[in-house]
């Protein structure tokens, strides 16, 4: 078929393919064809010769199998809906991801994000970005321009305040800021986004009075039913870092050898919390 060439079995555009061949070349293996097991969470969805859905998720700690970037030929990717290259070692994003004009959902967890990709306001129909478990300090003023943005994840980052580049935001229905070094909460910022329903930022500094200051006025302004979450801190359930939740990502990732006894499993969970504790230790002068 002229124009077209197979990969992993599946007829793709050609550019597409070779797209997807050069991502094969920086994770050292084949990325399967996951369309018929849609679970997955690495592999690639396809429809009509065309990859729709990317998932480079492979392992959560075995930085060997972790990718620290992504080929600019991802931008041949022209029907690609939904990124996920969460638990990666990436710091940035190639500039030609701004010519995925359908990317609707990006997940960018567990990288090392120091700053918000500005390639990502090019992107007039993204409603979804998750960038938690970065070394994010503050959000780019152009986020404000990607006015179909609803879902905002920055948990785990060293935001030490609500960013107000999100205020333009009209459409933001869901923010999350847990787990940062947020010491004090704007009202006007919370109160401008008027189609925000959840607003998290549990885990923070924050002081109660104010948190309470907050939901008063919140609450005068006849926003009752939505759910802002303001004060208290996080159950082991919730927080991802907490030795219960390491314990059963160490038992489910295929690329670490799991201990053989309980005691051998808390000593590495308690290394890898500890890893991770220090990542976030200190950048840019701010200790947490």
């Amino acid at each position: 078929m002229s124009g077209y060439t197979e990969y992993q079995g599946v007829w793709l555009h050609t550019a597409q393919a070779r797209a997807m061949q050069e991502m094969e070349s920086l994770i050292r293996g084949s990325i399967p064809d996951i369309s018929e097991n849609t679970l997955g969470s690495f592999g690639f969805l396809h429809d009509n010769y065309h990859v729709i859905e990317v998932r480079l998720f492979q392992s959560y700690f075995n930085q060997d199998f972790q990718l620290s970037e992504l080929p600019e030929s991802i931008g041949d990717l022209e029907r690609l809906h939904t990124l996920d290259a969460s638990h990666n070692q990436l710091d940035r994003l190639p500039a030609r991801i701004a010519e995925l004009e359908e990317l609707e959902n990006c997940y960018l967890d567990y990288n090392n994000f120091r700053e918000f990709p500005k390639m990502l306001s090019e992107l007039e129909f993204i409603r979804q970005l998750n960038f938690d478990d970065n070394l994010l300090t503050g959000i780019s003023p152009s986020i404000s321009g990607i006015n179909s943005l609803q879902s905002l994840h920055v948990a785990g980052n060293l935001l030490t305040k609500i960013p107000s580049e999100v205020q333009p935001l009209l459409f933001l229905r869901r923010l999350d800021l847990r787990r940062n070094l947020i010491t004090s909460l704007d009202f006007n910022i919370i109160n401008d986004l008027s189609q925000l329903y959840v607003l998290d930022v549990r885990g923070n500094l924050i002081p109660d009075v104010d948190a309470d200051k907050t939901l008063a006025f919140l609450k005068l302004q006849g926003k009752t039913r939505r759910k802002y979450r303001l004060k208290g801190e996080l159950s082991a359930l919730e927080d991802p870092f907490s030795l219960r939740n390491i314990r059963k990502k160490i038992e489910s990732d295929p690329f670490i050898d799991t201990p053989h006894t309980d005691e051998e499993l808390d000593l590495l969970a308690r290394d890898i919390k500890l890893s991770h504790e220090q990542k976030y230790r200190q950048t840019d002068g701010i200790i947490t």
